[in-house]
């Protein structure tokens, strides 16, 4: 299938778990539901990429699921099995340059698809014995391979894909050379390397991984007495190098 085929296929499921509340003008969209009677594993869908062969992945509550453009494959737990999915609740996708398959979950849970060997290997994001384990927000890969992965209420991580080794970041309130705050909800590369992570009460942090120094940025709000545009929820990067933020009151 080519990539135009699954590229129409992938509008069809972005609309059809999305609120249709009105649309501007005579546009006119033909509309295609997929849910569990078509083979979708849940409902409730949180997370859809499309990777570089076309399939298109979708991430739910009760698993994760591939669509070729015709019919579902559904991956889920199975505790009587080796390498399956670490946890059917499944917060986010990143296909990363070898195309595996990253797959983040609730409880600091993350699991890589080896799309070769069709199987699962699972990660623990969350600090070790700690209560709070957070869940999975976003995922990146750098230009050397590591994962990046951010975990709300929990910090950010950086995984060595070849070692399986894990180096954990997260706010230390003894120096201001320290993440701004734990609840982290997005990730993103400027073009120098430096990560760009948005959190939920402590603004943009700019992370330069070469130096570990922080930079604390916060977006200009209408009202800076109220403190509202410290809560961000996700950034994105667009062709010109520009970032875009969004916050949850101040656009």
């Amino acid at each position: 299938h080519n990539g135009r085929h699954f590229a129409a296929w992938l509008v069809a499921i972005l609309l059809s778990v999305m609120p249709l509340c009105s649309w501007a003008g005579n546009i006119r969209l033909n509309l295609k539901d997929y849910t569990v009677e078509q083979g979708l594993s849940n409902s409730h869908v949180t997370s859809i990429i499309q990777d570089r062969k076309g399939f298109v992945w979708i991430g739910t509550n009760n698993g994760l699921d591939v669509f070729d453009g015709y019919r579902f494959r559904v991956f889920q737990k199975n505790p009587l099995q080796q390498n399956t999915l670490g946890s059917n609740a499944v917060t986010c996708l990143f296909e990363d340059s070898k195309e595996n398959i990253w797959v983040g979950c609730k409880n600091g849970v993350l699991s890589c698809y080896d799309t070769r060997s069709e199987t699962f290997t699972t990660y623990m994001c969350s600090f070790p014995m700690e209560m709070n384990k957070g869940d999975v927000s976003d995922i990146r890969e750098d230009g050397k391979g590591n994962i990046w992965i951010t975990v709300d209420r929990v910090g950010f991580v950086r995984l060595d894909s070849q070692t399986g080794k894990m180096m954990r970041y997260r706010t230390n309130e003894s120096t201001t050379n320290s993440l701004s705050h734990n609840a982290l909800t997005g990730l993103e590369y400027d073009r120098k390397g430096n990560l760009l992570l948005t959190t939920w009460g402590g603004g943009l942090n700019v992370f330069d991984p070469r130096t570990n120094n922080y930079q604390h940025l916060m977006t200009q709000c209408d009202d800076n007495s109220t403190g509202r545009c410290s809560h961000l929820m996700k950034i994105f990067n667009d062709s010109k190098g520009q970032h875009w933020v969004a916050s949850t009151h101040a656009g």
